[in-house]
């Protein structure tokens, strides 16, 4: 009795719900979700990742053999799935970067270190400074890979099943996409007038005349202390 209850819980462990809904484990399951459910909320949520990477970021091309070297490793493309609080159904695709070769550069994304924030929340509140929490949508796949992978296109690219796909953006999953969105978002700030303090390479900050302003950075998450952090924000939200 005892080994059927534990070969019961291992087949039932892989199943989630969120907030009553059942999530798919993997792409065909969401297929076969929405045809039992006789809709198509995971097949629109999918279609819409996949445009989202497609069409608006090219983050892949589709390519030929002729293209692939030694050099390139063949990964999968692997799907996560959630439902947010407000009912939204998400799918997200990730390279399967496990399947990667360790790059030769470094490939992590720097976090602000705690006593730094610290810090700054007492400079913030001695100079009236206000301060913002910011995120960057999308952040990883609004850079370019250093790596060199390509995968086959499934059904969910449509008339672009079985064909090689090259993946040109940082696409969430590979092992450098952290250090290439760091890299990227550094020579956006330096771009604005930035530097980087020496004492914390994640916190970067701008002379003001008077004083400075900072923006503390944690991967794609941002902490803005300054007089007018709209004025950092808003060149932010146009890019």
């Amino acid at each position: 009795m005892l080994r059927n209850l534990r070969a019961s819980k291992r087949s039932s462990r892989g199943i989630k719900y969120r907030f009553g809904v059942r999530v798919p484990r993997n792409i065909a399951e969401a297929y076969k979700l929405d045809q039992a459910n006789g809709n198509s909320i995971w097949t629109e949520a999918i279609d819409r990742e996949v445009k989202l990477l497609r069409d608006d970021f090219e983050c892949i091309r589709v390519g030929d053999e002729s293209e692939i070297t030694e050099e390139d490793q063949k990964i999968p493309l692997l799907w996560a799935f959630a439902v947010k609080f407000d009912g939204l159904h998400r799918a997200r695709l990730y390279a399967g970067g496990h399947r990667t070769r360790d790059p030769k550069t470094d490939y992590y994304s720097g976090v602000v270190e705690l006593e730094t924030v610290r810090v700054l929340f007492v400079i913030a509140a001695f100079k009236k400074f206000k301060v913002i929490a910011a995120g960057a949508a999308s952040a990883y796949v609004q850079a370019l890979t250093s790596e060199l992978v390509y995968a086959i296109a499934g059904q969910e690219f449509g008339p672009w099943q079985g064909k090689i796909l090259i993946i040109v953006k940082a696409l969430y999953g590979l092992r450098s996409s952290g250090a290439m969105w760091h890299l990227k978002f550094s020579d956006y700030l330096r771009g604005r007038g930035f530097r980087l303090c020496y004492a914390d390479f994640d916190l970067w900050m701008r002379h003001r005349g008077d004083h400075y302003e900072y923006i503390a950075v944690m991967v794609d998450d941002l902490l803005i202390f300054s007089k007018e952090p709209l004025s950092i924000i808003e060149p932010l939200q146009k890019i």
